[in-house]
């Protein structure tokens, strides 16, 4: 087992929704304590990757840099040193058993494990090793902020929908909501 910590990322800000998305109300808490107790179960450590400091009585780690989800992504890879398991709080549908399973696919040949569903990365629920610094520090400092650009640059495993029906009947696990919209069909 080589990814031993999960990190939530809840710095979004939240545009289309109009709100925080890890403060809306989900299976009796909010989307982040849902996803805190599900990664716990499967991961030695839970952090919470956020743009500014909130209200919260989880572990969080504030981003070093603006830079949107690579921000998050390269701020917990250099405080922690470590392969970690990513997942963005709008996604109601990971478990923490998925995410485990996600992140078994990860050796130490590879540098990121991403899933690859309907023609698109699943960049926000993937694995990412310290290994990919350099690259996202280069990306950053050259304003772009697209996370898949990093995959071409380093040694990335993909789970296509095939690996993954192999191990999931359903992968609406994947889905992430957006808008109020979204939200209201959801619940």
């Amino acid at each position: 087992m080589y990814v031993n910590t999960a990190v939530i990322l809840a710095g979004g800000k939240s545009k289309r929704m109009g709100r925080d998305k890890w403060s809306l109300p989900w299976k009796g808490s909010t989307l982040l304590e849902y996803l805190f107790k599900e990664m716990i179960q499967y991961f030695d450590r839970v952090l919470i990757s956020t743009h500014e400091e909130i209200d919260i009585p989880f572990q969080q780690v504030v981003d070093i840099v603006d830079a949107g989800s690579l921000g998050g992504i390269y701020t917990l890879l250099v405080q922690t040193g470590e392969p970690v398991f990513f997942v963005a709080v709008d996604m109601p549908f990971m478990t923490g058993e998925i995410a485990r399973r996600i992140a078994d696919f990860f050796s130490p040949e590879v540098d990121i494990v991403v899933p690859y569903v309907n023609g698109r990365y699943e960049s926000l629920s993937a694995v990412y090793s310290p290994s990919v610094i350099s690259v996202l520090k280069e990306q950053i400092l050259n304003g772009n902020f697209r996370i898949r650009d990093l995959f071409k640059k380093v040694n990335t495993k993909i789970l296509t929908e095939e690996i993954l029906k192999e191990y999931f009947s359903d992968l609406s696990f994947l889905k992430n909501i957006n808008t109020p919209e979204e939200w209201e069909e959801l619940i």
